[in-house]
This record gives C-alpha cells, structure tokens and sequence, in this order.
C-alpha cells in the first residue's frame, strides 16, 4: 500500500502544479487511482479483469511503457466502465508527445 500512496501523492502533485507527463504515466496513475477508488490491489484487479498480475505490476512499475490496450479494456470491463471512462481524466489532458 505504500506504493499507492507514493502515486497519490504524485497524482496531487500534478493536479496541484499541473505538468505535463507521457501517455505510460497517466495510464499508470489512472489505474492506481482506479485500484483507489474501488479498494483493489493488484491481485484483486487482476483476478477480476482476467489478467496476469505480472501484467499489471509492471504497467506500474513502469516496466511496460506501452500498455496494451486490451489489457486496459480489460481493467475497464472488471471495473464495469467504459473505455471512454477510463480516459476521462485530468491525468490525459497535459501529455507530453515523446
């Protein structure tokens, strides 16, 4: 859990400051905070979206700098959402594109 708290702070941080990030960045933060919201950790993400909880641990670990996007479907059907849901968030609107 300290980890989680290590991105809210930094999801705070950027709202408050407001910089601009990459794409692998704000997917990653968008799934700690969905992971927030709805009192998940990893594997219990995982086991409901069907996926690998190697998978998801190293989309936040930043291993993986391009997540699949049906691996995010996937998180967004677990967590009965749209993918358009899953974007709606602060976190896209400042991307940086390199």
């Amino acid at each position: 859990m300290r980890y989680f708290s290590r991105i809210l702070l930094f999801i705070f941080c950027y709202t408050f400051f407001g910089d601009f990030m990459y794409l692998s960045e704000a997917i990653k933060l968008r799934i700690v905070e969905l992971c927030n919201i709805y009192n998940l950790n990893v594997n219990s993400l995982s086991n409901k979206a069907g996926i690998n909880p190697s998978t998801i641990r190293s989309i936040l670990k930043s291993k993986c700098n391009t997540p699949n996007t049906q691996t995010i479907y996937y998180i967004c059907l677990a967590l009965d959402m749209d993918l358009k849901d899953f974007f709606n968030s602060k976190l896209f609107s400042n991307l940086d594109d390199n």
